[in-house]
């Protein structure tokens, strides 16, 4: 081949539009310096409809680097047709090795069917070794079982066994085992190859390597192993028990227990029960009873066995997950046995069947009403709130007049709820004055009163508890964030309890300052909600239980003086560094960014661009001057865009909002060089939609690669710049690229986008119920009850008795969104 620079200007007498930069981004490419040739993704971008016919003119360069660059971008960003025919005489024909490689699989990522042919023909025609070896490892990678027997013959080569070996590991076929099982041997080699070995042994499932396998759970390689020997199936489960029960290893037994809980050989069942009822480990107790749950008859069979021998909490509750009549007669039954020892989780049980199931279970509750143990009376009236069952009203009626107070309490409690569906309780709150000092302490009252006609013991709501949950709305409409600690709103105690008799108020005092940080000036709005449990006995027991809420209430923040911005600034000049400073320090950044002051913007800047500050405090900064929307911040942004992660993800996001011209250039540069899709999304914000139209028809293209990753890749960068384009508030999964990636096949990924479409209106839904594939109709319907339209309910209720246990939960919530029985 002969090569020139005559070749370039050919491409730019072709009417390339940057023919000044021609020149420069061909320098670019023939370098190796990461730096400067990822560069050269933004030229080729400048140049349009010319980028192709330039990258396969730059494909025979005499420079290495020019020619493995121009492949990668081929690959990677310009995936063109046109390239085939150069990009198959360097695949065939240049100088090295790599470049070969790399526009292999350039040709393959372009044209999967072209690329197979080429391959095939390669390997048997081409004398050459290196380009048979380059054809027989892509054709490795598209999975074309054609190359097998070539995989086999290299498995007798010292130089290409091991590759090989993990080749026909993918495909699942024995001959490789012997070379899989030297590599696990070989201790001197990178542990990279011999995890590669153990997925590759795991993969193929040969019975004569499942000791081996076993014994490897405790090693290094246990993640690999843990992830692929459940495809043994019930041929592991004896070994893995025995090394269960000679291991104390905590992290060995879990190992061990994450393998059982993912193999649903219903078969399995009769065993996996008994071994619950001998077992008490905790780990291979919850292993096993998922697992049953996943083994549909044969599994329910073995955890009724189990909640009535072993009078265990976890199995009784599985059985809730079972959508039939004998599910909801087993659970019923034991809560009626007198003699069953946790006859109130049996009561509990119940509710979780739902209100798909309350007609059967009202034929049950007549008798648990009239049980001697007020336990099971309250936990029954329980059971008749959470339901609604208004039917029981009567029967209702007639525990108010009964002798024993605090179920005729908690019956009136339940009938109030039945009628009304309103709390028996009112929640008002009020601040104590209606405008604050910047940084004055806000407090704020709070009521609880009994609006009912009847006593109520209430629990206290701990100060804590009540401030995470009341809402707080900012002056610019932004929501206030509690700072303060993660606290479990466990029952309380019966001890913990109030009485509150009819027409009585509970009151109490919180400051909302403490965990709150309420900097910016202006009406802020608070919202008051709060979870509250009453008619209390022990054990936490609750017959009302509830979040109230109350009438929302105002006030406002003055700004701060001129002495107390100064104290700010002067605080922030300090050595920040010194402990004792540093939440302060944090809390005035926050303050300085929620009031915009233009005095501080020089403080800000110096802090978040030195290097020797504490890393927290920098970003703390960013964080302020991100809130400004000041034009003359933009040269200090654009600075920022060549730093950090975070330092260049917040400088996207100023750039976009300050609207400034001046930012287009570096973040269509970022965009084009990088990739980046923040970036392509705030030059959208800027008027310019070249970026996303380039990386959306990228992304696109990558929903149909071979690779299982790259389809992925594309699924996940359309989900961030397409704006959902369906008429309702809940995206559905049908106009979701991912749920195509998901569940690939070849022909739903070319016809996504018209699905998709179709799925966005509620008429295209009921059109998809008739689409020529099972699973759009199914997808179609169960995103029609969202709608609350039961039209294909039909394709739904057969999955109420799936053999697993999320299709028959998903299957419930979809009936009880429609109110279909």
């Amino acid at each position: 081949m002969k090569y020139g620079i005559w070749i370039l200007c050919l491409v730019i007498v072709a009417g390339c539009e940057t023919r000044p930069d021609a020149v420069k981004t061909l320098e670019k490419l023939r370098t190796a310096d990461w730096d400067i040739w990822r560069e050269a993704g933004y030229d080729l971008a400048l140049m349009g409809d010319n980028t192709v016919p330039f990258l396969i003119q730059t494909l025979t360069n005499e420079s290495r680097e020019a020619r493995w660059h121009a492949c990668y971008f081929l690959r990677n960003s310009y995936p063109d047709s046109r390239a085939l025919p150069t990009l198959t005489e360097v695949f065939l024909h240049d100088t090295d090795e790599y470049v070969r490689s790399t526009a292999a699989y350039a040709i393959a990522d372009i044209d999967t069917a072209y690329a197979r042919t080429l391959m095939i023909q390669a390997v048997d025609t081409e004398a050459n070794e290196i380009t048979q070896n380059i054809a027989v490892e892509v054709l490795s990678h598209l999975g074309d079982k054609r190359v097998i027997p070539m995989l086999v013959t290299r498995l007798g080569t010292p130089e290409t066994r091991m590759d090989a070996a993990f080749a026909l590991g993918a495909f699942k076929d024995k001959r490789a085992i012997p070379i899989l099982l030297n590599i696990l041997d070989e201790k001197a080699l990178d542990r990279s190859f011999r995890e590669k070995a153990v997925a590759a042994l795991a993969r193929i499932g040969d019975p004569q390597t499942l000791p081996i396998l076993v014994n490897l759970i405790d090693s290094r390689f246990a993640d690999n192993v843990v992830m692929e020997l459940p495809q043994f199936g019930a041929s592991v489960v004896a070994p893995l028990l025995e090394k269960f029960a000679r291991n104390a290893s905590p992290e060995i037994r879990a190992s061990i227990a994450r393998v059982l809980r993912n193999i649903h050989v219903p078969e399995l069942a009769p065993l996996y029960g008994q071994i619950y009822l001998e077992t008490d480990a905790y780990e291979l107790q919850d292993a096993i009873s998922y697992a049953l749950q996943n083994m549909g008859a044969e599994g329910f069979k073995s955890l009724v066995k189990v909640a009535k021998q072993k009078t265990d909490q976890r199995a009784l509750g599985t059985l809730s997950t079972y959508n039939s009549e004998a599910a909801v007669d087993v659970v019923a039954t034991l809560a009626l046995d007198k003699s069953y020892p946790i006859r109130l989780i049996a009561i509990e049980t119940l509710g979780r069947f739902g209100q798909l199931w309350k007609a059967q279970i009202s034929t049950y509750l007549p008798r648990l009403l009239a049980d001697e143990d007020p336990m099971v009376q309250l936990n029954t009236l329980n059971l008749i709130k959470q339901l609604k069952i208004v039917e029981m009203r009567p029967a209702l009626q007639k525990l108010t007049g009964t002798m024993n107070q605090n179920i005729a309490n908690a019956a009136h409690t339940v009938l109030a709820v039945l009628s009304s569906g309103a709390a028996p309780l009112k929640l008002e709150i009020e601040t104590e004055q209606p405008r604050y000092n910047y940084g004055e302490r806000i407090a704020l009252s709070y009521r609880i009163t009994n609006i009912s006609t009847h006593t109520i013991k209430i629990s206290p709501v701990p100060e804590i508890l009540f401030l995470d949950r009341v809402e707080i709305r900012q002056p610019d409409g932004t929501l206030v964030r509690f700072r303060g600690p993660q606290v479990n709103s466990a029952p309380p105690r019966a001890a913990d309890y109030h009485t509150l008799k009819a027409g009585s108020t509970l009151t109490h005092t919180v400051s909302l300052s403490t965990f709150h940080w309420l900097d910016q000036v202006g009406r802020y709005t608070i919202q008051p909600s709060t979870h509250i449990w009453a008619d209390g006995l022990r054990f936490g027991f609750m017959a009302w239980t509830g979040i109230l809420t109350g009438p929302e209430v105002h006030f406002d923040i003055e700004s701060p003086s001129v002495d107390e911005v100064n104290r700010m600034l002067a605080l922030m000049e300090a050595e920040l560094e010194k402990e004792e400073h540093r939440i302060e320090a944090f809390r005035i950044l926050h303050q300085l960014g929620e009031l915009r002051l233009t005095k501080a913007i020089p403080l800000l800047k110096k802090l978040a661009s030195d290097p020797k500050r504490n890393s927290a405090l920098r970003e703390s900064a960013l964080n302020a001057l991100a809130k400004f929307t000041a034009p003359n911040l933009t040269p200090f942004w654009i600075q920022m865009l060549n730093r950090s992660h975070i330092s260049q993800t917040l400088a996207m996001k100023a750039l976009s909002a300050n609207g400034d011209a001046r930012a287009h250039e570096p973040l269509r540069r970022i965009a084009f060089r990088e990739g980046s899709d923040t970036a392509a999304l705030a030059l959208q914000q800027l008027g310019d939609d070249s970026a996303v139209e380039w990386l959306t028809a990228l992304a696109q293209r990558k929903l149909r690669h071979w690779n299982g990753k790259q389809r992925k890749k594309g699924a996940v960068t359309l989900r961030r710049l397409q704006p959902s384009n369906t008429q309702m508030q809940r995206q559905n999964v049908l106009t979701d690229p991912l749920f195509y990636v998901n569940n690939y096949t070849p022909s739903l990924i070319s016809d996504w986008e018209a699905i998709a479409d179709e799925a966005a209106t509620h008429p295209g839904l009921k059109t998809l119920l008739a689409h020529a594939h099972p699973m759009i109709q199914h997808a179609a319907a169960y995103e029609l009850t969202y709608l609350g339209d039961a039209s294909g309910i039909h394709l739904i209720t057969p999955d109420l008795n799936a053999n697993d246990v999320q299709t028959r939960m998903e299957a419930r919530e979809a009936l009880l969104r429609v109110n279909t029985q």
